[in-house]
């Protein structure tokens, strides 16, 4: 007869724990569910309730549409996100957040692309996401 599976050398950096002679082995729907957990938790982000308006960024218009090539210079593409259970507020908060963020490139006039509002799970809270782009005035 071979040898048993107990009698089995293993390296000294192995990361299988056994109890007796079976080694412990995490069944495939676990390790889902323990990656699902860390990436979720890893890629919660801590987002403001409330931002101030930086006095920049005042000057900084909102526009419905792009505005002439003529006349302004896109600068890039902006994005901020503001969490809360007031959604008016959030909403400000938001808007405040990519007025500041344009202002820092410059710019004064920003449109909005993408403004999306959506529940955030297990809370009474709210998350709204802004996209937009920062336009410069041409002298």
């Amino acid at each position: 007869m071979g040898p048993s599976p107990c009698s089995r050398p293993r390296a000294a950096n192995s990361a299988v724990v056994s109890v007796g002679c079976q080694p412990l082995r995490c069944r495939p729907m676990s390790r889902a569910f323990l990656l699902a957990c860390v990436v979720s938790f890893g890629c919660a982000e801590a987002l403001p309730e409330h931002v101030a308006l930086e006095a920049a960024a005042e000057h900084v218009e909102f526009a419905a549409e792009p505005p002439s090539p003529e006349s302004y210079k896109l600068l890039g593409r902006v994005e901020s996100a503001s969490v809360g259970s007031d959604l008016e507020t959030v909403e400000q908060a938001a808007r405040n957040d990519l007025r500041n963020k344009a202002a820092t490139m410059g710019a004064s006039l920003v449109t909005v692309d993408e403004n999306l509002a959506e529940p955030l799970p297990l809370t009474y809270k709210m998350k709204v996401r802004l996209v937009g782009r920062a336009y410069q005035a041409l002298e």
